[in-house]
């Protein structure tokens, strides 16, 4: 009898054990499915320009997104306007399963934010870890070595290269008069406050420069002791360009359509570089010839070759003009060149029976117009045509912020039910 009863015993005991063991697996089956996405950030090597990392995601995690940043950075892409994770997701590589990064074209010395974004079935976790690069360079004198090359007259080749105990440095080209009028000190210090930072040994193709010109390219390094070394300085001077007797610019219509037009321009053989620019004949007339000259080497195409031009988002019917002028090989300015420019008339006629109101005008921060149409398009262009601001108006007057726009003549343009309207407006 006692056998009897320990024999179905141990069978109840042996059904109760597997059942229980049914219940734990289930458990852990659910646990795991309400497991919340994870990725692991693991740092494998760190050298001056790159960081290695592997990411293991977990297994709640169907996918991840991964970025590198500076600290700070992504919060200031976010603005406060969207959570953090949103940006990591829209400016993030996407992943499955275990992978690893090498990220490459860093600065040396310099502290990285690595983020992992796990997104699961119905949640999503941001993971964060932290590396900075190695710094480089050693504790000895910062020396820094500039060479000049491809000398031309608009343009030359520089290349700065550290010795091996520069962590990393700043370098800045001044004209010979600016660096003699501000002096070495004050070179040293607009080179320490400069933004931009090198690492390695770096070439610059220069251009827009100035012919027959002399120029200082100054260098100054840090050592890994981030004790500044020396400032290295190399003198050169760009080549002649055109000749000694006058410029002129001859300007020619190649082509006119409704809204837009192409001129091309021919310098003669005394030219250095020209410039030119476009507008209404109304507005430029309205211009000395001072501040033509003013508004041509301000704000004029820049060219030393013979070149077309385009003249774009014109109104239909109305006189315009072209302007150039160019400078010789001593920098002496020719003779202004003009040629008008009528486009096609398509039917749309200007009122002046309600013009534009504009005011104050000038104006130098803010301007209210008035007599706009409701829902009709407004557009600003400056002296060259080209459109810096466009909006649909929502009542029939608007207030412009101007800040941030140069000082110069601008024309509004307002167009609504049929007709357009424009008017002339003075920056100061």
């Amino acid at each position: 009898m006692l056998r009897y009863i320990n024999s179905n015993s141990m069978i109840v005991i042996k059904y109760l054990r597997c059942f229980i063991l049914s219940v734990i697996c289930c458990l852990s089956a659910a646990m795991a499915s309400a497991q919340t996405p994870e990725v692991a950030i693991t740092i494998e090597d760190v050298t001056r320009a790159s960081i290695t990392a592997s990411y293991a995601p977990n297994a709640s995690c169907t996918g991840y997104y991964i970025l590198i940043a500076t600290p700070g950075t992504v919060e200031s892409w976010a603005g406060g306007m969207v959570e953090i994770e949103d940006v990591v997701r829209v400016y993030g590589n996407y992943r499955e399963g275990d992978t690893s990064r090498i990220w490459t074209g860093l600065n040396p010395g310099e502290t990285y934010v690595l983020y992992a974004l796990a997104v699961g079935a119905d949640s999503r976790y941001l993971s964060t870890d932290t590396a900075r690069t190695q710094i480089g360079g050693g504790p000895g004198p910062s020396v820094m070595t500039v060479t000049v090359s491809d000398i031309a007259p608009f343009s030359a080749t520089l290349t700065v290269t550290p010795n091996d105990q520069t962590s990393r440095f700043k370098a800045w080209v001044f004209t010979k008069e600016e660096y003699d009028a501000i002096g070495a000190d004050s070179a040293i210090s607009i080179l320490k406050e400069i933004y931009y930072t090198y690492y390695e040994v770096e070439e610059w193709a220069m251009s827009g420069m100035d012919f027959n010109t002399e120029y200082v390219v100054c260098a100054m390094g840090q050592n890994v002791n981030e004790e500044w070394g020396e400032m290295a300085t190399t003198q050169f001077t760009t080549l002649t360009a055109g000749g000694q007797g006058l410029s002129t610019i001859a300007i020619d219509t190649n082509f006119v359509t409704d809204y837009w037009a192409r001129v091309h321009l021919t310098p003669n053989d005394q030219t250095a570089r020209y410039w030119v620019l476009y507008g209404k004949l109304s507005l430029v007339e309205s211009l000395s010839d001072e501040e033509i000259l003013n508004q041509l080497q301000m704000n004029g195409w820049e060219q030393y070759e013979p070149a077309d031009f385009d003249m774009t988002a014109l109104d239909s019917g109305v006189c315009y003009v072209a302007v150039a002028v160019g400078q010789n090989g001593n920098h002496e300015l020719g003779e202004v060149a003009r040629l008008l420019v009528n486009c096609p008339n398509v039917g749309v006629a200007e009122a002046e029976e309600s013009p534009l109101a504009l005011y104050p005008n000038p104006a130098t921060s803010m301007v209210k117009v008035e007599g706009l149409e409701p829902n009709g398009l407004v557009a600003l262009y400056d002296i060259q045509g080209r459109r810096v601001l466009s909006f649909r108006a929502e009542a029939a007057d608007a207030t412009l912020n101007l800040s941030g726009y140069a000082r110069g003549l601008y024309l509004l343009r307002a167009v609504g039910n049929g007709r357009v309207r424009t008017a002339t407006l003075l920056v100061e």
